[in-house]
């Protein structure tokens, strides 16, 4: 018998399309997301991110207008699927591994979606084997002193939720798309619009990481790796090897991928 995603889905915390950038920060801060629900007029009308949050704040043509001011439709993607909920769990995997944001269903009066980090709830019920030198990716780090509109270029030009941060090789923090939405948004509510310009160039990577690291080694089973990335409610981690060097990052999305690569790796209880 194959599950269905809305056996694993949770509820899907919304917001109405004419609400500002904003109050979407503060929600996803409230409910420790990275992504929330765009309804328009109760259906769905796209799926906010970080990370859309994160291009919009740092273009040139939203400089100017403040948080508070700008739409959540700026920011919005559709890269999302909707479903009736009798999607397999093994289907939903492979569509979130190849990248879709979540996907969405309906109970009721109540909008739920499965999202990355549900399945590796259900998945590590059944020991996902394996360690994490065998799905880590490249990293990609800065400095303490590189600009914060450096790295913020750097994530979405790689396409990545976070760095880590070395000073002479070594590891001493890590910045998230989280920080620099925030940076962004503070800078843009605080500063006038005419300083802009120059004083963004003035915010350093040092002034938003977070400096307490969490982080794996290259033989860290990844039964050990999915259960700190889902007790500590982060994405992902930077991975060293036994001097202490940044290798690589792991991330949830990595770790769906290498399900659906080869499904040996994992044993059904």
């Amino acid at each position: 018998m194959t599950d269905s995603i809305a056996e694993i889905s949770t509820h899907a915390p919304t917001i109405d399309k004419n609400e500002y950038i904003s109050r979407a920060l503060d929600l996803m801060d409230k409910h420790k997301t990275r992504r929330l629900l765009v309804l328009r007029e109760g259906e769905v009308y796209g799926v906010l991110t970080l990370r859309g949050i994160m291009r919009t704040l740092g273009r040139r043509r939203t400089s100017i207008i403040s948080p508070s001011s700008l739409h959540v439709t700026s920011a919005v993607t559709d890269n999302y699927i909707i479903n009736s909920g009798g999607m397999s769990v093994e289907e939903a995997k492979k569509h979130l591994s190849a990248g879709k944001e979540v996907i969405i269903h309906k109970e009721g009066d109540d909008w739920k979606w499965v999202e990355p980090k549900n399945l590796l709830e259900y998945y590590n019920v059944r020991k996902i084997e394996g360690s994490a030198n065998e799905v880590m990716i490249e990293s990609y780090p800065v400095h303490p002193k590189d600009r914060l509109i450096h790295a913020r270029r750097l994530m979405i030009e790689r396409d990545v939720g976070r760095l880590p941060v070395l000073d002479e090789g070594e590891l001493v923090g890590i910045i998230t798309e989280y920080d620099v939405a925030n940076a962004m948004r503070a800078f843009r509510e605080l500063v006038p619009t005419n300083y802009q310009e120059n004083r963004i160039r003035m915010i350093l990577v040092e002034d938003v990481m977070s400096k307490n690291v969490i982080y794996f080694e290259l033989s860290t089973p990844l039964e050990e790796v999915v259960k700190t990335l889902l007790e500590r409610d982060i994405g992902g981690a930077p991975v060293l090897n036994a001097i202490g060097d940044v290798v690589g990052m792991l991330n949830r999305r990595t770790i769906l991928r290498r399900l659906v690569d080869d499904r040996e790796r994992y044993k059904l209880s």
